[in-house]
């Protein structure tokens, strides 16, 4: 007869021989930056669901959140399990940037400011990732990947002249139909 455990208010079917085993993230790679995007304090969301999945199910690691320490290392503020413990089972981990508390039941919003001549830390950037991952013998810290939800925009110049030119330079660019649109963390999927 199998057991039973509780994971945050859930309970969760066990294995009739074993819990479901722990498991540790390395890094979260942003589409090229690597870990020099984050910084001490940053904050991700991370679901870790069956493969192929549309989220839609109950999941053992919903929304976590994880922080980014002075060490360069993620800590989740709860343990993340495997949903198998079989050797070449598969899930996706669904991760993004910048955690919010209601992610998954509710649309997140996306707020980019339309006047970007001021730097403002990593305010404007929101990022999505879903990477497969296999279970391997061992805890084996894995590695997911994030990409720019805002990277794909395309924008329209208005150059100082009348006409471009070899020496026309851009005298203001503005992002004006993408400032303000909502993020399906579990899919991805952005609305402007």
């Amino acid at each position: 007869v199998g057991s039973e455990m509780c994971i945050r208010g859930r309970v969760i079917p066990e294995s009739t021989d074993h819990a479901f085993d722990v498991m540790s993230l390395n890094t979260f790679d942003v589409g090229g930056y690597g870990n020099d995007f984050f910084q001490t304090g940053d904050e991700i969301g991370v679901f870790i669901m069956p493969e192929n999945s549309n989220g839609e199910s109950e999941l053992v690691n919903f929304n976590n959140r994880m922080v980014y320490g002075p060490d360069n290392r993620w800590e989740s503020s709860d343990t993340l399990y495997w949903i198998s413990n079989d050797v070449g089972s598969k899930v996706d981990l669904v991760s993004y940037y910048p955690y919010i508390e209601n992610a998954g039941r509710e649309l997140l919003p996306l707020r980019v400011r339309t006047d970007q001549r001021v730097r403002n830390g990593n305010e404007d950037e929101y990022l999505w990732g879903k990477t497969t991952l296999t279970k391997g013998e061992g805890n084996v810290p894995q590695d997911a990947l994030m990409n720019h939800l805002t990277s794909m925009l395309v924008f329209h110049v208005r150059f100082s002249g009348s006409e471009p030119t070899g020496n026309a330079g851009i005298e203001e660019l503005n992002v004006m139909s993408y400032a303000d649109g909502v993020l399906n963390c579990l899919t991805g999927d952005v609305n402007w």
